[in-house]
């Protein structure tokens, strides 16, 4: 899909001591069927090979890209927001090193966003989970996180109250979104969920079917050590009660209730009481009287 008139997608890939499986993320960029792409690839302080890996790769393939290599380690938030500031695109798309998705990803997208009115900024697809060798654990990741979702589009919010179901690697937002809402928390951990609900409060987004994204799962993942002990437990509370003084009444009421089974979660993994969301719990409790 090649078009003078097309906007310019940004796309960033990130990577942090996975320069093994780079070449499927940027083959996957390669093999796109829509133009016009921008590049930015950012090596987040490795301390593998990965430098070598991708500078050979872009090298070999004689790949245009913006390539940035951190002096220290930044982790994936603020890394998120670099490449924001540097992208010259209308849509921006962020890509784990280890990802990799079919041809027409970025065509699906666009063609969702052209058929859709200004009020719709984030387009986005399901995915695949696969493991270390890409074999499919899951084939349905909103169905596995979010089993019995209502609405996919649309108005989301109310949904995304109950819990996420966005698969970071599947999705493009519409650039101007930022300048409304601001750039992604560098305070929290589950940063993107964050981000889906603060779009979600004032914007519409677009369910795209694409059976080809594989969202790859790692031992050393972030979201698996998060998962492994309770900072997963914590940190989803600590999305949730950031927004919980911008509801209404009921959706207050509804906030309270995941903060407190969070927070029994979070108990029953550490065995003992977490005074900081113990404090929070409080305060949310007040809040939504």
């Amino acid at each position: 899909m090649h078009n003078g008139s097309n906007p310019l997608i940004s796309v960033c890939i990130i990577n942090y001591n996975q320069g093994r499986f780079f070449a499927d993320a940027l083959n996957s960029y390669l093999s796109q069927t829509y133009s016009p792409l921008e590049l930015i690839v950012i090596d987040d302080c490795s301390t593998d090979n990965s430098v070598e890996i991708i500078n050979n790769l872009l090298k070999e393939k004689n790949v245009k890209a913006n390539f940035i290599v951190n002096p220290v380690n930044w982790g994936v938030c603020k890394n998120m927001n670099l490449a924001i500031s540097l992208s010259k695109g209308k849509y921006f798309s962020v890509v784990a090193s280890d990802d990799y998705f079919g041809p027409q990803r970025y065509e699906r997208l666009i063609n969702a966003s052209k058929k859709s009115d200004e009020n719709y900024k984030l387009f986005y697809s399901n995915c695949n989970m696969v493991d270390v060798a890409g074999n499919i654990l899951e084939s349905d990741f909103i169905q596995y996180f979010r089993p019995g979702l209502k609405s996919r589009s649309g108005i989301v919010f109310q949904e995304l109250l109950k819990g996420n179901f966005i698969p970071a690697i599947a999705l493009l937002i519409k650039k101007d979104v930022f300048d409304s809402i601001g750039l992604f928390d560098e305070s929290l951990r589950l940063e993107d969920y964050d981000m889906w609900l603060r779009i979600a409060k004032k914007f519409k987004f677009e369910y795209v079917q694409d059976d080809e994204v594989y969202y790859r799962q790692l031992d050393n993942s972030l979201m698996r050590t998060l998962q492994k002990g309770s900072l997963y437990f914590q940190e989803h509370f600590n999305v949730l009660y950031k927004h919980i003084g911008n509801l209404d009444k009921n959706n207050s009421k509804q906030i309270v209730k995941q903060l407190y089974n969070l927070y029994k979660a979070n108990l029953k993994r550490t065995k003992s009481p977490n005074l900081k969301l113990t404090g929070k719990l409080f305060i949310a409790i007040f809040k939504s009287l």
